[in-house]
C-alpha cells in the first residue's frame, strides 16, 4: 500500500528520475568501471543497488569471466556436485570446460563462497595469454613471496606487470582478502583495455535467472 514502500523502492524511483544506474555507486572510486561493466553486459545489480563493497562469490566471478570472454556452452562442461541446481550452473560448467576454474575437492565448487584476490588473479592468468617477459624477482608488494604464495605468486607478478591488477597504497596486495565487486569491475575494465573480451555473452540481459539476491 502507499506509504509502506521500503527505502530500496524510493531509491530506485529516484534513480529512474535522475537516470542513475545504481544509487550505491555515486561518487564511488570504481563508479566508471562499474557502469562500463554493466553496459558491456558483464556485471549487474538489483533494485538500483550494485553492492560495490560486497565480496564477489565464486559463482559470480565465473559468470563474469565467461560473459566477458563470450564463451558458449559446448556441452563438454561437467557439473560439480554442488552446482547442478545453482543459478550459475551453466556458467560454472563453461568455465570448468575451458580450464578457467577448479573445485575445492570432492567434486565440489563452493559456488556461494567468496573468492580471494590471489584466486581471481590465477583465474585471469588461466583465461588468456599475457606477456611472461617480466622479472618475477621484482615484486612491488611487501606481503607476497614465492615461499608464502607458491601457487599464485607468478600470476600476481605477471598480472601486475601487464597492468591487470594493482595493490594498495601501503605497498601490500592482500592476497587472501576477498575480492570486492568494485575491484572486480576495475579488473574487467583493465582487461578490456588490453583487448581481452569477446562482447556480451548469451542471455545476459535476463536478470531473474541469476542469484537469489539478483546480483551477478
Amino acid at each position: 500500500a502507499l506509504g509502506q514502500e521500503n527505502t530500496d523502492f524510493w531509491a530506485l524511483c529516484g534513480n529512474t528520475i535522475k537516470n542513475i544506474l545504481f544509487y550505491d555507486i555515486t561518487g564511488h572510486w570504481a563508479e566508471k568501471n562499474i557502469i562500463f561493466c554493466h553496459d558491456q553486459g558483464w556485471m549487474f545489480g538489483n533494485s538500483g543497488r550494485f553492492r560495490p563493497e560486497a565480496s564477489m562469490t565464486r559463482a559470480e566471478a565465473a559468470t563474469v569471466i565467461v560473459r566477458m570472454m563470450g564463451l558458449e556452452d559446448s556441452g563438454a562442461g561437467a557439473d560439480f556436485d554442488d552446482t547442478k541446481n545453482h543459478w550459475a550452473a551453466k556458467y560454472i560448467a563453461i568455465a570448468r570446460a575451458n580450464n578457467l576454474i577448479s573445485g575445492v575437492g570432492n567434486n565440489r565448487f563452493n559456488p556461494d563462497g567468496p573468492l580471494t584476490r590471489e584466486q581471481i588473479t590465477v583465474i585471469i592468468d588461466n583465461a588468456a595469454i599475457f606477456s611472461s617477459a617480466v622479472n618475477f624477482h621484482d615484486s612491488p608488494f611487501t606481503d607476497i613471496s614465492p615461499e608464502h604464495n607458491s601457487w599464485s605468486y607468478d600470476s600476481i607478478i605477471k598480472m601486475y606487470h601487464n597492468g591487470v591488477i594493482s595493490g594498495y597504497g601501503d605497498g601490500t596486495f592482500r592476497p587472501r582478502n576477498n575480492i570486492k565487486r568494485a575491484e572486480m569491475a576495475k579488473i574487467m575494465n583493465n582487461l578490456s583495455g588490453l583487448g581481452m573480451h569477446a562482447g556480451m555473452g548469451p542471455d545476459d540481459q535476463s536478470f531473474d535467472e541469476y542469484s537469489a539476491d539478483g546480483y551477478n
